[in-house]
């Protein structure tokens, strides 16, 4: 008899994914467990839940990197105020003169661009640039040690940004459950039907079911390890804190 532990109930959506794979992977190879129709019937629930679950945990990584290119993109911006506020109070005129220009020429953004949506902040930023690289401006960036550069990063923050929301949008079209519940149906699929009908199985005929289920105890060790091994770091992580 194969004796399978619960999986864990912190397992991650990633994890959760790998699991469900490999156990999916490996039933198909069962081929001593064809016909059993509960069997069948519970692993294809696994797999359509499984096939929901990466969907959801690509697209909400997608809105991750859209999160993440919208604060790179406020940071360099941040930064392109800053120098500009800098230079615009340094001793040396033609700094601060061309500093004042340009300071002059984007206060109708500012930094009052970040509190905006998306969109608008990415329609001021596109003015900005329009601005800040045409003919009537390139001495005064060129006279400010490091605003070029600056520009040109804020120009492929934005075209990050674009990618990124483009692939947000395109996910969204298909929007679903969030990772999280999905990851706790499929869980429960496995805690609650997967591993106690193999658990019975494998003690009326070991012959037949303990190949398959060693697998899957083999998997939900390894997952369960991974999961406790988080658990004492973050547990070790907060003692220290306090």
């Amino acid at each position: 008899m194969i004796c399978i532990h619960k999986i864990i109930n912190n397992i991650t959506v990633a994890e959760m994914t790998t699991l469900s794979a490999a156990a999916l992977l490996s039933f198909k190879d069962a081929e001593a467990l064809k016909g059993d129709a509960m069997l069948d019937s519970v692993m294809s629930e696994i797999e359509k839940k499984s096939a929901l679950l990466k969907a959801a945990g690509v697209r909400e990584k997608k809105s991750l990197s859209l999160e993440k290119a919208d604060s790179a993109r406020d940071e360099i911006l941040r930064t392109l105020f800053v120098m500009l506020q800098g230079y615009a109070v340094m001793p040396s005129q033609e700094k601060r003169e061309a500093a004042s220009s340009l300071l002059s020429k984007l206060s109708v953004y500012g930094l009052k661009t970040l509190s905006e949506s998306y969109a608008i902040e990415s329609a001021h930023i596109e003015h900005m640039l329009i601005i800040l690289t045409s003919d009537e401006n390139k001495a005064a960036v060129k006279a400010l040690d490091g605003l070029g550069e600056t520009i040109e990063a804020l120009r492929k923050a934005e075209d990050d940004l674009k990618a990124a929301g483009e692939a947000s949008v395109s996910e969204k079209t298909s929007k679903g459950e969030s990772a999280y519940l999905l990851k706790k149906d499929v869980l429960s699929t496995f805690n609650v039907k997967l591993i106690p009908y193999l658990c019975a199985c494998s003690a009326i005929d070991g012959e037949k079911y303990d190949a398959f289920s060693s697998k899957i105890a083999e998997y939900v060790e390894r997952a369960n390890s991974t999961v406790s091994e988080r658990n004492k770091k973050t547990n070790k992580q907060g003692g220290a804190k306090e």
